[in-house]
Order: C-alpha cells, then structure tokens, then sequence
C-alpha cells in the first residue's frame, strides 16, 4: 500500500503534495524487546479521497459515487443562491489543460 501511495503522491503538483501529504514513521514493539521503524504517510482528508480514488471494488465505487453526489449537490445549492458555477464542459477543459 505504501509504494501505491508514494506512486500517486510523486503525481500530483509540489504543492499540492506538500498541503495533503508528510512522509512520517511509526514505531512498532516487537514481543522480543526490539523495535522497528516503518515509514508512512500522514495524510489530510483531501490527500486521502485522491488515494481512495484509485482503489478499485464495490466499496471504492461506492465511495466515488458518494463524492459525485455531494458535488453535485453542492453545486446546486450554489446555482439556487445565484452563485457562479463552472459547467461540466468548463471543468473537462479545466482537467484537460492541467
């Protein structure tokens, strides 16, 4: 899991990675008075959701199909506001020029 996560991390814009994620390391007790150092990462919320993205299965689905609907919803509450939205088509382009 570790190695999928440095994968998609190295991905994403410096900034990005620097705001979502932080190399850090927990210790870990061995029954035989030792210790082990093991690294990982120390994630914010939105460096999780763009991990989880990628997962795959009936519970992933779910999880993405989650997100659009609150998208969607915030989305709309906007509109009935009067607030500015993007278009589907200006988010496309958006993702695309990226």
């Amino acid at each position: 899991m570790l190695k999928k996560i440095q994968g998609q991390v190295a991905e994403y814009p410096e900034d990005f990675r620097e705001r979502n994620f932080a190399l850090s390391f927990y210790i870990q007790e061995t029954g035989k008075g030792t210790i082990r150092v093991y690294p990982m990462y120390e994630m914010t919320q939105d460096g999780f959701a763009v991990v989880a993205m990628t997962f795959t299965g009936a519970t992933a689905a779910t999880f993405r199909a989650e997100i659009i609907e609150e998208f969607n919803r915030m989305r709309s509450e906007l509109e009935m506001r009067g607030q500015p939205t993007l278009s589907t088509e200006e988010l496309s382009q958006r993702a695309l020029d990226v």
